[in-house]
């Protein structure tokens, strides 16, 4: 009996002693764990490499995680911007025959004409805009946003001074606002990597033009799909046709190979036209398409550098159509620089349109535009066969716009264009 309890005591102090020895044992390693854990908190998991242009980090360790330099980007930056840019923006309208319209948008630039398209009694504002927007044979409307009001100016009927299909870009003017704020183009396109905002009307019930965020995801040298992918932002919204070659004559963006620049800054139906603008407010695109099969990669705006070339060109173009103060009866062989312009022929353009039958487009143009059977005959085949072709040709453009307004009450899709002699 004695010796069970003795036997049973001792092994009792021999499980009490392994038990105080391992608590012990574990009392001594955590203590210096803790104390390096909370008193040196440097002491972490991540791998800090060196980054181009920067200062080599601490050396790595065990974790995943990165850390990267931190770039200072004001919380107010996308307000600053839409300060800046939205007065700008502007709601553009076309109406076509039979009094279908669309939705667009565009935005006050200064004026590349130095005064060359400007009346002797009248200034403009103009504005840039797509191609498909302010779309040939289209009265062409616009309004800007009063944010005192929280709705939309009154509208002015605006007027096209230079328009390439290739490039989907378009110059149109209005009567002078001094309210509103000309956008600068940037001479060259933005970086990739850069951030974007994009602005524009899109179809729906927003007061105002509409901004989206992003980054600048890369150039594009042309679009390389077929016909049916890449789709303009504003096919969904048309009631001219789904097809842009259909409602714009000619209008294929698919067959070019224009600069864009790509952005994931969000498009949509009525923001074709609108500006793409860095962190400060320059211009660096036009909006133009979406390509549906690349999602978020997917939004298209024709680039600064197209921009600055078509504006170039339209410069050149009435260049041409001005002659120079003193030319005439001077034969010292000095001018001034002075231009003025020069007298021009106002032609009446007949656009292809697939609403209209071509029998009754030769009887309209027979009937109303005073043309013989085989001129009226000659004239509808030429727009059926590249586009457009010359009704008529006027020296005074009242007549010529007398006409215009004739032929589209019998919803004949024509337009004015002023033209060198």
């Amino acid at each position: 009996f004695l010796w069970s309890i003795t036997s049973t005591m001792t092994t009792s102090v021999t499980v009490l002693a392994k038990r105080s020895l391992f608590r012990l044992s574990w009392f001594v390693c955590a203590v210096p764990c803790c104390f390096l854990l909370f008193t040196r908190p440097s002491i972490g998991f991540s791998i800090s490499p060196t980054l181009p242009g920067g200062n080599a980090r601490r050396p790595a360790s065990l974790s995943t995680s990165i850390v990267l330099d931190s770039v200072p980007i004001s919380t107010d930056l996308p307000l600053t911007v839409a300060r800046h840019v939205r007065p700008s923006v502007a709601l553009v309208t076309p109406i076509g025959v039979r009094n279908m319209t669309a939705r667009g948008s565009g935005f006050v630039i200064d004026s590349p004409l130095h005064n060359l398209d400007e009346d002797e009694d009248e200034e403009y504002t103009y504005l840039l805009t797509a191609a498909h927007v302010a779309a040939p044979g289209r009265r062409i409307e616009v309004s800007f946003f009063s944010a005192s009001s929280d709705t939309l100016d009154s509208v002015v009927s605006a007027t096209v001074v230079g328009r390439n299909i290739s490039l989907d870009l378009a110059l149109i003017r209005v009567p002078k606002d001094n309210n509103r704020t000309s956008l600068q183009i940037a001479t060259d396109n933005p970086e990739v990597g850069s951030i974007s905002f994009c602005f524009g009307y899109p179809a729906s019930r927003m007061q105002g033009p509409a901004m989206t965020s992003g980054i600048v995801c890369g150039i594009a040298n042309g679009l390389g799909v077929p016909d049916d992918i890449a789709t303009t932002n504003d096919d969904k919204n048309s009631n001219d046709g789904g097809d842009p070659q259909q409602r714009n004559g000619r209008y294929s963006p698919q067959e070019n190979d224009v600069s864009y620049v790509v952005t994931d800054a969000a498009m949509s139906g009525g923001m074709s036209g609108g500006p793409l603008v860095s962190t400060d407010g320059t211009v660096g695109g036009v909006n133009a398409l979406v390509r549906p099969d690349l999602r978020a990669l997917g939004n298209y705006a024709v680039s600064a550098t197209e921009i600055q070339s078509f504006l170039q060109s339209i410069q050149e173009d009435l260049w041409q159509q001005v002659g120079e103060r003193g030319q005439d009866g001077d034969t010292s062989g000095t001018t001034t620089t002075a231009a003025v312009p020069a007298i021009a022929d106002y032609h009446v353009v007949l656009f292809n349109d697939p609403m209209n039958t071509r029998k009754r487009v030769a009887h309209v143009l027979g009937t109303v535009g005073k043309l013989n059977d085989t001129d009226a005959t000659k004239v509808m085949m030429e727009a059926h066969t590249t586009g457009q072709g010359i009704i008529q040709t006027f020296s005074d453009g009242d007549e010529a716009e007398e006409l215009c307004q004739l032929l589209r009450q019998e919803d004949i899709l024509v337009e004015v264009q002023r033209r060198t002699p």
